[in-house]
């Protein structure tokens, strides 16, 4: 007997609390006892079922879980930034919940009011664990907690020029310009805010006196009232500086500290010139870019430099665009005037070439010598290789460093008239 039958025995409604059972079973068994008493009182069939079935009921009703049999409700955490808060968002959401034994994942979509605040909740019902696939799913709470973002975080007492000037409620968001953008009249840098909507601050070179924006009644708010008071925004900028630096390639295969003195503005009307050690380890690839940072007077205040390596042309040798490959280009000479050929690799390795022989008289080709490239940043102790390209002259190179110029002019003239 399930419940819906047991209220109806009973005469009472369906959604009875079990208060209201508990009164009429009561009710009936006295009922009962009082009409056989006292000379031979027993139990009616009736009775005997329903005490079956409401102690069946009893014990299902007191557990925690109530009934209908449903799992407790969950609580998980929604993390919403200050932006959501203020402006409200859609959020889908994916939990895990248990569907008996097993594990499952469900997507919800919620509906985050505008302007609610932090510790609060929204209910979901029905989207949380379940006993078995046809049962009732428990519900789950969200609770709203805040996360940081990346370009709007709460500040510290250390970043003011003045500690008293510390307030928790204002926000700090930090932002890299390139000088060259502030040479430019018409640069503005886009400020995000907790209100959905940017802000748009035009720049010129005067920021460089103290680089920080502060625009007031742009933090957080005071209070869970959105229309009270609210802290201020601060916008700190780091300048940036980009710079070159060429060295050759003997300086990537074997490192070298390279010292670089540039020239950079710290204020309108203030240039400086700094130096600094650079140290190339073996294999850094061309266009790596080094970042080092200067204080300036203004406290907080730090100026950011980028050295990008580039390649200082090499009389000999050329690199690959797209690896740690080397290649050169070499001519060869007739078989008397020059028999072999000596080349020296950027480690110092001794490479002969011979060209006395018929193959690299009648054909070009490409030898290939292993590990005399460069050396490969991402793999330790490994080099790219030498790729030497031999190129056979034309017959008027031939004639001209020849030593019998006769013999070789004669051949230039059968070959003009075999053209003919």
């Amino acid at each position: 007997m399930n419940e819906t039958k047991l209220l109806q025995q009973l005469q009472l409604p369906n959604g009875s609390t079990l208060d209201d059972i508990e009164n009429r079973y009561s009710f009936i068994v006295a009922e009962d006892f009082f009409r056989n008493y006292p000379e031979n009182f027993m139990e009616s069939n009736e009775i005997k079922q329903l005490k079956e079935v409401y102690m069946n009921l009893k014990m299902i009703y007191s557990q925690k879980y109530g009934f209908p049999l449903q799992p407790a409700t969950k609580t998980m955490a929604l993390p919403l930034t200050m932006e959501e808060i203020f402006c409200g968002a859609t959020k889908i959401v994916t939990i895990y919940r248990k569907v008996g034994q097993k594990n499952e994942q469900k997507r919800i979509k919620i509906t985050i009011p505008s302007r609610c605040y932090f510790s609060s909740f929204i209910k979901v019902k029905h989207c949380g664990d379940m006993f078995n696939s046809t049962s009732i799913a428990g519900d789950v709470d969200f609770v709203f907690i805040k996360v940081l973002q990346d370009n709007l975080k709460p500040t510290s007492i250390d970043q003011y020029d003045n500690p008293l000037d510390y307030d928790p409620y204002d926000l700090i968001h930090t932002a890299s310009i390139n000088y060259r953008q502030l040479l430019d009249s018409n640069f503005q840098l886009i400020v995000p805010t907790i209100d959905g909507v940017p802000i748009m601050i035009q720049l010129n070179e005067s920021i460089l006196v103290k680089p920080e924006i502060i625009i007031p009644e742009r933090g957080v708010p005071y209070t869970s009232n959105f229309d009270s008071k609210r802290g201020k925004l601060i916008v700190k900028l780091i300048i940036q500086y980009d710079f070159v630096v060429s060295v050759p390639l003997e300086t990537i295969y074997c490192g070298e500290n390279v010292g670089v003195e540039f020239h950079w503005q710290e204020l309108p009307t203030v240039r400086r010139i700094s130096k600094i050690p650079i140290y190339i380890k073996p294999g850094t690839p061309f266009g790596f870019k080094y970042t080092f940072w200067i204080e300036c007077n203004t406290k907080g205040s730090k100026r950011e430099f980028n050295f990008f390596i580039i390649e200082k042309s090499h009389p000999f040798f050329n690199r690959h665009p797209n690896n740690y490959d080397l290649y050169c280009i070499l001519t060869h000479m007739p078989p008397n005037l020059a028999d072999n050929y000596e080349l020296i690799s950027l480690s110092g390795k001794h490479i002969i070439i011979d060209f006395d022989n018929d193959y690299f008289m009648y054909r070009e080709t490409t030898l290939t010598i292993i590990g005399e490239g460069l050396p490969k940043f991402d793999a330790p102790n490994t080099f790219g290789d030498l790729h030497i390209q031999v190129l056979r002259p034309d017959l008027e190179t031939l004639a001209n460093n020849s030593v019998d110029a006769q013999e070789n002019c004669e051949i230039i003239e059968q070959n003009n008239n075999r053209a003919k």
